[in-house]
């Protein structure tokens, strides 16, 4: 039977095979964590070089008007700032020059804070349905079984926006009645609100803001498929404030902001001297949008943004278990192989982040944009690589420059700790381990009592016994007390290419489910010196303790 296995990859090595190939776990790093505190910082010159070219001759979007903010950050520190103040800033109102302390709306990427902050709430069930928490919605059809989660996951079903952000009320008759032939004055349906609208002023209760969405019509069905909406977290925002007995904003600073000594993130309008103010006063700059805080009512700093997702990625709010649970997918999206929809997050795994010595493998992107007026704000979590990711913007045609700025920051920075972790876990891990009959070779063979210890694994557990003709091997860590887990693969002579299954990932069936006398033989224990070097591998169901020989 031909040998061929691939364990060196696992550890970074340049034959690393396709995304699919390899069928890697989710949702776990493919390699330990880097000690960054002994590796090469990161190098902020060619990024920035990047982003001067960018406020400096933009064809994407007018500097002379947009000022922006982006930071990244590690568990250990911020590693990188960029702060571009427009020319035609307004002086008068707001700050003269941006920085890490200036003020920026964010809009939706509130959404994600008042999810967390349900999170936080002990004794909240997300499964509740949200007419236990918000009595007026009891005896509507529309919201019958609608749960937290599903607002939460944008599976709601809920109204995406209210009366606010009618076409009517966009300008252009010319095109709206000329070319399409609407009527110029539409005659709202009968019950119709108007109150829950920013610029029509505010309802004058909850109860009649609710009323409206009574009588409104839902997108889908509750828990069928995604649909962004902006009612759905104003919903979710009501019910926790009915747990807590407190307001929103209050629940934001005692759960996120105040833990953390967060500045200026929250709800409450702040001091118009430290905001970035684009030429004009925007009047979604400063506005109270009322109803629509749990949707999009935060303002934070660059500064702000960098140190909540440093806490969050070193488990201050969360435990690693609830975080984990957190950044994972809720639905699919409907358009995108690349993408899924989460609680509140858009998650894209692309795959052009690393280049071919990393298998050109999609990299999980748990991200939340935001944006209204002037105003937008972006964050992204990496968790594999434990980084976070902030862009503020404030200035017209500002959405482009936060897609073009977060690409940047992203593509930038992940290949190189890409690069740290595969170069410190090759020295920390990779070799040979063996014990009289037994070996294990990080980049070769495995074998126990002179066979291959692949070779056992497709006669025992081959998809295809007649056709399994060989196996690959890769190790991955659990995340805890040195443990990997092997991974297999068979590889069958059998084309699979044009079925449903030509892409079948089955190692996530398989793992674990090798035992002998009731010890997992696809478990790997790394004996670590105080070097952070290994030292041994323990094999527990085959019994083998192996020294690392080179």
């Amino acid at each position: 039977m031909r040998q061929h296995i691939s364990l060196a990859a696992a550890l970074g090595c340049s034959h690393l095979a396709s995304a699919v190939e390899y069928c890697a776990p989710a949702g776990i790093p493919l390699l330990p964590h880097p000690d960054l505190t002994v590796a090469p910082a990161f190098d902020p010159a060619p990024l920035t070089a990047v982003l001067d070219e960018l406020a400096s001759d933009s064809l994407l979007f007018n500097t002379s008007s947009t000022s922006f903010s982006v930071t990244i950050t590690t568990t250990e520190d911020k590693v990188f700032e960029y702060h571009w103040t427009a020319p035609n800033v307004n002086t008068t109102v707001g700050v003269s020059k941006v920085d890490g302390d200036t003020v920026y709306r964010v809009f939706s990427v509130t959404k994600m804070f008042t999810v967390l902050s349900a999170l936080l709430q002990e004794g909240l069930d997300l499964d509740d349905y949200i007419w236990k928490w918000v009595p007026e919605l009891e005896r509507s059809p529309n919201f019958e079984n609608t749960t937290l989660r599903m607002l939460a996951s944008h599976l709601g079903g809920a109204p995406r926006d209210g009366y606010a952000f009618d076409t009517s009320l966009r300008g252009r008759p010319e095109f709206l009645q000329g070319e399409l032939g609407l009527p110029a004055d539409p005659v709202l349906p009968e019950g119709f609100p108007i109150c829950n609208s920013v610029q029509y002023g505010q309802c004058a209760s909850q109860a009649e803001f609710l009323e409206g969405l009574r009588v409104s019509s839902y997108v889908w069905p509750a828990g069928r498929t995604p649909a962004y909406s902006n009612f759905g977290f104003s919903i979710l925002g009501f019910a926790i404030e009915a747990f807590t007995g407190k307001s929103l904003p209050d629940v934001m600073q005692d759960s996120i902001a105040n833990p953390l000594g967060l500045d200026a993130l929250g709800l409450k309008t702040p001091d118009p001297a430290r905001l970035v103010i684009p030429g004009e006063v925007d009047e979604f700059g400063t506005q109270d949008i009322g109803f629509y805080n749990g949707s999009a009512g935060m303002y934070a700093t660059p500064n702000d943004l960098s140190r909540f997702l440093r806490g969050l990625l070193n488990n201050e709010l969360l435990s690693s278990t609830d975080l984990a649970t957190w950044l994972k997918p809720a639905s699919f999206s409907p358009t995108s192989k690349n993408e899924a929809i989460g609680m509140p997050w858009t998650i894209r795994t692309p795959t052009n982040v690393l280049g071919p010595e990393s298998g050109d493998r999609p990299v999980e992107i748990f991200t939340m944009p935001g944006g209204q007026g002037y105003y937008n704000g972006y964050v992204a979590v990496i968790p594999e690589y434990q980084l976070g990711y902030s862009v503020n913007v404030a200035g017209v045609g500002d959405d482009p420059a936060l897609r073009a700025l977060m690409d940047y920051i992203v593509r930038y920075s992940v290949p190189h700790y890409d690069s740290v972790r595969r170069e410190q876990a090759k020295a920390n891990y990779a070799g040979r381990y063996g014990s009289g009959g037994s070996a294990l070779e990080l980049v070769e063979t495995w074998t126990t009592g002179g066979k291959a210890v692949k070779d056992a694994w497709v006669e025992f557990f081959g998809s295809d016994a007649q056709n399994a003709i060989d196996a690959e091997v890769r190790i991955y860590p659990v995340g805890a007390d040195n443990r990997w887990r092997a991974m297999f693969k068979s590889i069958s002579e059998t084309n699979s290419t044009g079925t449903i299954f030509e892409d079948a990932c089955y190692t996530w069936f398989t793992a674990g489910a090798w035992l002998y006398g009731g010890l997992n033989v696809d478990e790997i224990d790394f004996t670590i010196g105080q070097d952070g070097k290994a030292t041994a591998a323990i094999v527990p169901g085959l019994r083998q303790n192996m020294a690392r020989e080179a």
